[in-house]
This record gives C-alpha cells, structure tokens and sequence, in this order.
C-alpha cells in the first residue's frame, strides 16, 4: 500500500480502462487493494484465486508463542534461549529470523546478539549474523538478502525491520521471532509467513512482550491460535535440550537431523549445557554492558517511543505505560537510569504551538509535520551526525520514528577504535568470507 499514489498516479497518464487492458498481482487481496484493483481496472475485470478457497492461511498452521517476560532484564536472555533452543531442536538446518519495531533497534541488538551469542549459544561463534533494514544501502541490502536465503551453514540469524516482511522469499527459515509488538495484526501475520514456506513446513513463530504491551494480544490475535510460553518452560525446554546433545552429540544430531545435507552438520562445541544457563547469560551480559553505546541506546529509546506514538490506537498501548517502559528498558541495556524530556502533546496527543528550542531528544521542534501530529527536527545541522535519507518508504516499521529525524545537542562521542564494541551495523563484518 505504500505504492498506492505511484499507482494512482501512474493510472491518470494513461488511457481510460475502457481502452487498455491491465493485469494486476498481489500476494493478498485486502478491502484496501481491490479499492485499488477497481479504481485501475475495467468494470467487468475478471478476478483468479490462486489459493483454493478450502485452503488455510499458511500462518495458521505455523505453531505460535507468546512469551511475557518480567521486565526488560529478561528481553535479551529470552531471545537468545529462543535462538539457542531453534538450534537444538533444528541442528544443523538452524535460521532464525527476528523482527523488531525500528531500525535503531534493529541496529543496537544486531551488535548486542552477536557478541553475546558468540559466548552463549549452542553454535557458539559458528553462528552467523547479520542485519537488514531500509538505512543500508541498497546493494548492500541485496547482498545481505541473498546470503541468508542461500545460506546452508546449519547456524544463522537475521536480525530485521519490516523491510523483511513481505515480498521476499527466505527457504528454509526455521523460526520468526518478533522483538516487542507489530505495529498492527497485519504486520505480525505477514511476518510469521516468512517461515513455513514451500517445503519447509515445520516453522515456528514466536512473539516476546514485555508486561504492558500484552493487550496486543487481545485487540490484534484474538483470532489467532497463539499459545503462552512462559520464561520458565523456555529454560527448562532449553535445559533438557542442552543435556541431551551433551550426553551424545553424534546421536543427538543424527536423531534431529531430518533430511539430507550436502555437507555434514557444523557439530556444537562441548559444554553447551553450561553455556545457556541463566548464570552463564546473565553473565554475560554484564561483562558487555560497560560497552554499550549509551548514545546507540538513546536513540533506540527515541525510536521507540516514536512507534509508540504513531500506533497508539491500533495498538492499545497506554502513553504513560510506554514512556515509563522503554525507559526503564534503556536502563536496562546500560545500567543506569536514562531519563529523555518527553513533551506534553505526547501525553495528550496534541501538537505543539511551536518548535521547542530546549532540551534534548523526542519532540524537540522542526517542521518536519507527520501523520501523529507531532513534529521532530532533523540532524542536518549536526556535523557529527549522519543524514538519512527520509525518502524512502521500503521499511515501514520505521515510520514510527527514526525516518523522522531527531534532534539532541549533546557531543556524538567517536568510535572507540580497538574495542571489542563495533556500534552499529558491526554485524556485517561476520558475512566477509
């Protein structure tokens, strides 16, 4: 739907339907695109089904979780149990797909997964990452794409924004794992689709909450069969997993392994037991912790935030509930408190009088007038930051935010050259070779 005004324009230079003939495709065929379908197309346009009328949604027979955890302590230590149980019960055949809101966010935890998942998972540093999301270039995007639908290592994680929602064609996925809430049921289900696909179809979905977002679950699934799984079975299912490949790896892989592979399953290093306990990634985590950008973080909560504010209704989330969470989350990720100003019209959902001049962070003024009736001011003034490109509409679960452009006046400190902490984008190093 982001291209409907390029059709429509494209459709005004051309005859009337009357005296063309048009063909249109479309992987669904919502209220909204047959809108389109009867605005393009003659009157007595004829409509082929490709999908049999008996047949199920494809997400429907894809079995799907929800997880609550407790507080955003627990985020990260649950996704990586997500993965680390993805790459036991599919040894050897492992790809993980995981979602996330906004770009930054993908950026920030593209970094954080990799470095901890190297010491943590199963595969341990034969794992192999990578990031997507509309910020890239363009060829490198192409390059990422191609190598994680081809890629056979066994061990293989692509973190993602909605760039990777539809339109594309990943064989093989084994699991779809989704970082905080879509932005509507629509978003959720088109990405629970990128697994379960052509031949593959054993996938598995699952959705990780924190507290105040569950009310997704009521006013966007409700008809869909999503099944809770608790933090606590997830460790123990990952536990008796872990025990069992320690025990006898040769067997445990042959009895998983499920189909034939041109080259032999990468075997997990010794100790996989010890490395997915919750001491192990607690651990773990605190070790990287003193290393975490605290600017990277800070713009991850801004983005945030924005999402939050652009999808208020659809998602039922309460204002003051998001403000006090992804705070809290912030603090979280580098141990201390971080506290952004957050202006009154987020509150109240009215847009300021006039730009703010002071402060730093969301909301603060510009002209740049969006569809949630706030404004944001851009960082082109800004030597030490970079300027993206905010035309470009392919990743659609960034318009809550960081397409917009925000504005802070503090420093950006420079890259610590030599430390292990890569900033953003770092995952990309792990596709060389």
């Amino acid at each position: 739907m982001g291209f409907r005004e390029d059709i429509e324009a494209i459709a005004d230079c051309l005859k009337p339907p009357s005296e063309r003939q048009t063909f249109m495709f479309s992987a669904t065929m919502a209220k909204n695109i047959q809108q389109v379908a009867r605005a393009t197309l003659s009157r007595n346009h004829e409509f082929i089904n490709c999908v049999p009328d008996d047949a199920a949604p494809t997400h429907l027979q894809i079995p799907q979780y929800y997880s609550a955890v407790s507080s955003p302590k627990e985020q990260i230590p649950h996704v990586l149990r997500l993965i680390a149980e993805d790459q036991l019960a599919n040894p050897g055949k492992s790809k993980v797909l995981i979602f996330f809101p906004t770009t930054r966010m993908v950026q920030l935890y593209s970094t954080l997964i990799s470095q901890i998942g190297e010491d943590v998972l199963p595969a341990g540093e034969n794992t192999r990452f990578a990031e997507m999301h509309s910020k890239k270039a363009m060829n490198s995007r192409v390059k990422t794409s191609e190598w994680f639908r081809r890629d056979t290592s066994g061990a293989s994680v692509m973190l993602t924004s909605d760039v990777s929602a539809r339109g594309v064609d990943y064989p093989g996925v084994t699991r779809v794992i989704q970082v905080g809430t879509p932005a509507n049921g629509e978003t959720y289900v088109h990405r629970v689709g990128r697994t379960g696909r052509g031949s593959n179809m054993s996938g598995r979905a699952d959705l990780v909450l924190l507290p105040w977002e569950l009310d997704f679950l009521k006013w966007q699934l409700s008809d869909i069969p999503v099944k809770e799984l608790t933090p606590s079975q997830l460790k123990e299912q990952v536990g008796t997993l872990a025990e069992q490949y320690d025990a006898n790896p040769a067997a445990f892989f042959h009895e998983h392994e499920t189909r034939h592979r041109r080259n032999s399953p990468r075997k997990f290093r010794p100790g996989v037991a010890e490395r997915v306990t919750e001491g192990s990634i607690a651990a773990r985590i605190e070790a990287i912790q003193p290393e975490v950008s605290s600017d990277d973080v800070h713009d991850a909560l801004v983005s945030m935030l924005a999402f939050y504010a652009s999808n208020a209704a659809a998602l039922r989330v309460p204002r003051e509930a998001a403000v006090d969470g992804v705070h809290d989350w912030a603090a979280a990720l580098t141990g201390e408190p971080m506290r952004l100003r957050v202006p009154k019209e987020f509150m109240t959902r009215r847009a300021p009088a006039r730009p703010s001049r002071s402060g730093s962070g969301f909301g603060s003024g510009g002209r740049d007038r969006r569809s949630d009736g706030f404004s944001y001011r851009g960082r082109d003034g800004m030597s030490s930051r970079p300027r993206y490109d905010r035309g470009d509409r392919e990743d659609r679960g960034d318009r809550g935010g960081e397409d917009r452009g925000f504005w802070r006046p503090e420093e950006v400190r420079p890259p610590r050259h030599g430390d292990r902490w890569q900033g953003r984008g770092s995952s990309s190093r792990r596709l060389s070779g």
